[in-house]
């Protein structure tokens, strides 16, 4: 399983080659490709090697810098949380021998707002569907990324190898890989949680310490009084039912009706129910007979739930780094950069026989094993293509023979409805999809929205490949290397992990 700092490296590497020259990131990788090629390794375990070869010789890269600045949070966060766990615990055991302390008023601060934050936490484990019901619930995670990354930029600073500026590219790079890569959102989700439940747990191991403190070297007096009529057997109940996760284990810790009776307060009167002549109650012991009952609760429905949250979101995270897909549309180009040969496709026909089979004869020798032995082609536009010369591009480029042809983006609709009517009777098929486009046009609204409906008629991780080929030259479909930059950067808002923009020609010009 990769950690989190080396899926950011490989991630911020691709970003840097998906905006370098192709031909050139092609050429150095298959170089890599031929030291890895002979060792039975897995795609993982491959782009790390990949990485060592070709990531920056830094003092601290972004993996690393991000990992230190969510560790640098974390304590922000844990000590934050226990500072405000004490001060909180402080208040509400205050008690200066006037008024005592009010059960109702600790159980509704520290079971009652955590109550809600346990209903928030299993409402964000719900679909996204159903979280869209809830629309506070991104947004109480927006703020808390964008608090996380305000501390993360500024504490960061303490880094004396890496400059501030050094430090804000990174975070914009990550920023760039967040829009780009929706498969990440859980690991982001999960991260965010844990930091939350960091928080949350140090808030009530504060609470617990300074309730346990106050406790021990103070003489604290308790009661229970509220505005709402009620009887003092209802009460006693709703305070049974709180104390059944404990009152097998520590029955003491289980307040009995007499405790109750005893200890109730009259704020205007100032004086319990049962005080005599104004006197305090005869059983002085009872007044701080509340004690073991707090301590439980806190313990029970405070410390223990958070640690279990927190080990939740924990192993959570973990899961999500471990499935993270490595046959996304990057990392599928980056593997064939490694494992295919070099061959320099053109559309001159006579002449290509050698070079498909010399590309044959390579491939058997590394064992490459192609996406699919088939793809399905769509013409976007009036861009037409011999059918000897297409055979040819996709066999040499992409080891593929031609299910299916399709057109669209004519100036109609019909052709796009058409041929998305196609793909929604073979929904279930994965066969990659290439869509030719003439290079030198520039990327319409069109052919975005095509590609957006497009991904809704097919398999979230159905591989969509749109392949540029320039036709102006008169032998070679080489897209300009602008031209292929420009489709990169149209295609990127999209955030589709599985579409990339591929030239059908390797020698960009």
């Amino acid at each position: 399983m990769l950690k989190l700092t080396e899926l950011i490296n490989l991630e911020v590497q691709l970003l840097k080659d998906a905006e370098a020259d192709p031909v050139k990131i092609r050429t150095r990788d298959r170089a890599i490709g031929q030291k890895l090629v002979e060792k039975n390794i897995s795609r993982p375990q491959m782009f790390l090697q990949w990485l060592a070869r070709v990531g920056e010789k830094e003092a601290t890269v972004p993996g690393e810098l991000y990992s230190t600045a969510i560790r640098i949070v974390r304590y922000i966060l844990f000590f934050s949380g226990l500072a405000v766990g004490l001060s909180t615990g402080s208040g509400v055991l205050h008690f200066d021998g006037t008024q005592p302390v009010n059960v109702v008023n600790f159980l509704a601060i520290f079971l009652g707002m955590q109550f809600i934050t346990y209903i928030l936490f299993f409402l964000n484990c719900l679909p996204q569907k159903l979280q869209n019901v809830f629309p506070f619930l991104g947004d109480f995670y927006n703020v808390l990324r964008r608090f996380s990354e305000l501390i993360a930029r500024n504490s960061t600073r303490f880094l004396g190898e890496v400059s501030q500026a050094k430090i804000h590219q990174y975070f914009d790079t990550l920023n760039r890989i967040r829009r780009r890569q929706i498969i990440y959102q859980k690991i982001e989700k999960w991260l965010l949680v844990g930091l939350t439940q960091t928080f949350s747990l140090a808030f009530n191991l504060g609470a617990l310490v300074i309730c346990v403190y106050l406790i021990v070297f103070s003489d604290l007096a308790f009661a229970w009084n509220t505005t709402l009529t009620l009887q003092n057997e209802s009460f006693h109940q709703i305070v049974h039912v709180l104390s059944q996760p404990w009152q097998e284990i520590f029955p003491d810790a289980v307040p009995s009706l007499d405790l109750v009776e005893k200890t109730r307060f009259f704020r205007l009167e100032g004086e319990y129910l049962n005080a005599i002549n104004s006197q305090r109650s005869a059983d002085v012991r009872a007044l701080g007979g509340w004690w073991p009952f707090l301590v439980a609760s806190l313990f029970f429905y405070g410390l223990v739930p958070r640690i279990l949250l927190y080990a939740i979101a924990r192993w959570r995270f973990n899961k999500n780094i471990k499935r993270v897909p490595f046959n996304t549309a990057d990392f599928s180009a980056l593997y064939e950069r490694l494992m295919t040969p070099v061959v320099q496709t053109r559309a001159n026909i006579p002449q290509s026989n050698n070079n498909l089979d010399q590309n044959e004869e390579l491939r058997s020798q590394i064992h490459i094993q192609p996406a699919g032995d088939f793809c399905i082609v769509i013409y976007w536009g009036e861009f037409q293509l011999a059918e000897e010369e297409l055979k040819l591009l996709l066999s040499q480029r992409f080891g593929w023979q031609i299910k299916e042809k399709y057109e669209a983006g004519l100036f109609d609709n019909y052709s796009d409805t058409t041929a998305l009517g196609k793909f929604s009777k073979s929904k279930n098929e994965m066969e990659s999809i290439v869509v030719l486009v003439e290079s030198w046009e520039t990327p319409s609204k069109a052919i975005k929205y095509f590609l957006q409906n497009l991904r809704q008629y097919i398999l979230p991780d159905r591989p969509i490949i749109v392949g540029l080929i320039n036709t102006t030259p008169a032998e070679n479909l080489a897209p300009l290397l602008e031209d292929w930059q420009s489709w990169q950067n149209e295609m990127a808002p999209l955030a589709d992990p599985y579409l990339r923009v591929e030239p059908m020609v390797e020698e960009i010009q």
